[in-house]
């Protein structure tokens, strides 16, 4: 039986996916180099630190990692607080599920301040009993830690948790970590095959789904 509901945030409750992109191609013109394609999908679903890890490995770089990682973060902050655009359902699911008794977290790869700036936007940060932040992890999805992390602290089983992720790395996390997963498609173009259930966005969501 189905106990709490673990959200993904970025591409899942908000539209960030194109300012994080934008915010990407400059820091890496700043680097030297024009974002790759095959590059640029290796952003979604990971921390920020795990993405230029990523990048510094693949073309041989050698640059401050904590000064790019700072420098990027605080640019897509800045344009984080003009509002970012809520998908269908963001506002409404979370409190519907609440109200229905199940526990509720957000796991996402953003940082505590980028969370805390979308979930007081969209007036949601009240029907969450745990957040999971990039600061509370060392391992990026797919890797499960994140997921597992707010099981324990929900105090449930993995298997009585269902995840919505919108990422194909994040749906890998859920079922590495013995989840059910919902694939929310939104503006998503990812491989959400492994999914228990696709939907097109949040507002298709129902309990029997759970």
């Amino acid at each position: 039986m189905i106990k709490a509901i673990l959200f993904d945030m970025d591409g899942t409750l908000v539209d960030t996916e194109g300012t994080d992109r934008a915010v990407a191609i400059t820091m890496c013109k700043e680097l030297g180099f024009d974002l790759a394609d095959e590059e640029e999908a290796q952003r979604h679903g990971k921390t920020t630190k795990s993405f230029y890890e990523y990048l510094a490995k693949k073309r041989g770089l050698d640059f401050t990692m904590q000064k790019i990682i700072e420098k990027h973060l605080a640019l897509f902050e800045e344009e984080l607080k003009k509002g970012a655009k809520a998908f269908e359902g963001a506002k409404e699911l979370p409190k519907f599920l609440k109200d229905n008794g199940y526990k509720l977290a957000l796991v996402s790869s953003s940082t505590k301040p980028q969370i805390e700036i979308n979930l007081n936007y969209l007036g949601i940060k009240r029907n969450f009993d745990v957040i999971v932040s990039a600061d509370d992890i060392t391992k990026s999805k797919p890797d499960p830690q994140g997921y597992l992390l707010a099981a324990e602290k929900l105090q449930v089983k993995p298997a009585e948790c269902a995840v919505l992720e919108d990422a194909a790395a994040g749906i890998q996390a859920g079922k590495n970590a013995g989840m059910r997963v919902i694939g929310v498609q939104n503006d998503s173009t990812q491989d959400l095959s492994l999914a228990d259930v696709v939907v097109e966005n949040l507002g298709e969501i129902t309990t029997n789904m759970l």
